[in-house]
């Protein structure tokens, strides 16, 4: 995306508007623990990096600020700022999150939306002494793993693409950043880095949107690691997907109907405009045909027949509808090795039939806490097992930021993907 479309899609006048936003954000916190960073007040100045679609912050010293201010009336931040140490390193994963933070909208699925991690999960093995700067909750401490996980103070709700680097989405996304720091603490037990990271909202008449416009992260090496290596850097990542386009919106208002949204936060209306993803579309007809492939390698269910010969690379596939192969008032079919081989395509009417025969089969797995089933949604797809032939796991229930959920039915899994 070009700059002035990202500004828009963050509901942005213009990137003087930005710059307000970021002016000393967290300074006075890094001038009361860093000793050698520029201790003068000082502007930033904003470059946007296209390819990556994020923003390189840097000191401006030709615009004057008068004062340091933390706190104004048009925007909040929640964030924290901590030392990480190599030595720290315990090996001790984060603890699953179980939590999805306020207004979080779970209906689209998550091929849009993240629960986001405004303290990266990975750096909680690493932390030395930390300070929380969210207003509501200044306190500062030995860090308590559970921290991690806290609805008020760590969570957001943040597009998939500016969480994780998603397919079809070229730019840094904020995971982009944190891999630099916890590769700098790979393989080692020393060094330790400055790391601070706020999640930044705007206001407006003392009430705070719903979501962040984008997270800002500074990070910069206090010990270099055994390997001699330092690390460091100051970055804002917007909070936006090029998938998501208002302006075919028939009132549309350029960057003003994009504030409404990050102020009011997601309903049902939004949902159509979000452009090529399975998320988007008006909801499907009675007769559209549902895609099931039962090959090992690319098993699940795909919106459609086409979608699933791109999966598996071969555009020749038989199609097999699922109405021909079972009799009338057959409530479970064994698919055969034939059957196997080919595309099984089936409508809304013969979704029950069609879990019926999966339930219990070798093309699912049974959990522990479902006699049968819980089919996940990925990248486009209902997988219906989340193990390989090799036993390692393709998808992981309670995967970083909470991403795979794993659905009570299949016609559950199929409405979260906006397919009914």
């Amino acid at each position: 995306m070009k700059e002035s479309d990202v500004l828009t899609r963050l509901g942005l006048k213009d990137k003087d508007e930005l710059v307000s936003l970021l002016e000393n954000s967290g300074l006075n916190e890094r001038l009361s623990r860093l000793t050698f960073i520029d201790r003068e007040t000082h502007s930033i100045k904003l470059e946007f990096c296209e390819s990556g679609c994020y923003f390189k912050i840097e000191v401006d010293y030709t615009k004057e600020v008068s004062e340091i201010k933390e706190e104004a009336s048009d925007y909040f931040r929640r964030g924290w700022s901590c030392v990480l140490k190599g030595s720290r390193k315990t090996g001790k994963e984060a603890p699953e999150n179980k939590k999805t933070p306020e207004n979080y909208p779970k209906e689209i699925g998550i091929n849009h939306f993240n629960i986001g991690h405004i303290l990266g999960r990975g750096f909680h093995e690493f932390i030395y002494g930390y300070q929380c700067l969210t207003p509501d909750f200044k306190q500062k401490g030995i860090w308590k793993d559970e921290a991690i996980n806290d609805k008020e103070k760590n969570l957001i709700t943040q597009f998939a693409s500016a969480n994780h680097q998603t397919k079809g989405a070229p730019r840094y996304s904020q995971a982009y950043f944190e891999d630099e720091v916890e590769k700098f603490f790979k393989d080692t037990e020393s060094g330790e880095v400055f790391y601070e990271v706020k999640a930044i909202y705007k206001k407006s008449e003392d009430s705070i949107d719903k979501y962040p416009i984008g997270t800002e992260i500074y990070y910069t090496t206090l010990k270099p690691n055994e390997n001699d290596q330092a690390i460091g850097k100051h970055v804002f990542i917007p909070n936006c997907d090029i998938d998501f386009d208002l302006s075919v919106m028939g009132d549309y208002r350029e960057y003003n109907s994009y504030r409404e949204f990050y102020k009011n936060g997601y309903n049902g209306e939004y949902r159509k405009y979000f452009k090529n993803s399975n998320d988007s579309t008006e909801l499907l007809g009675e007769e559209h045909y549902f895609a099931l492939v039962l090959q090992e390698k690319v098993l699940g269910i795909y919106k459609t027949s086409n979608k699933a010969k791109d999966m598996i690379g071969n555009k020749s596939i038989p199609e097999i509808k699922f109405g021909t192969i079972i009799s009338d008032g057959e409530l479970i079919h064994s698919f055969t090795t034939e059957e196997e081989k080919g595309i099984i395509l089936f409508t809304k009417e013969q979704i029950n039939t069609l879990e019926n025969s999966l339930k219990g089969s070798q093309y699912t797995e049974r959990t522990g806490r479902n006699k049968y089933f819980r089919p996940f949604i990925s990248e486009g797809k209902i997988y219906l097992k989340y193990h390989g032939e090799d036993g390692s796991a393709s998808v992981t229930h309670g995967c970083t930021g909470g991403d795979i959920k794993g659905y009570n039915s299949l016609r559950d899994a199929m409405i979260a993907m906006g397919w009914l």
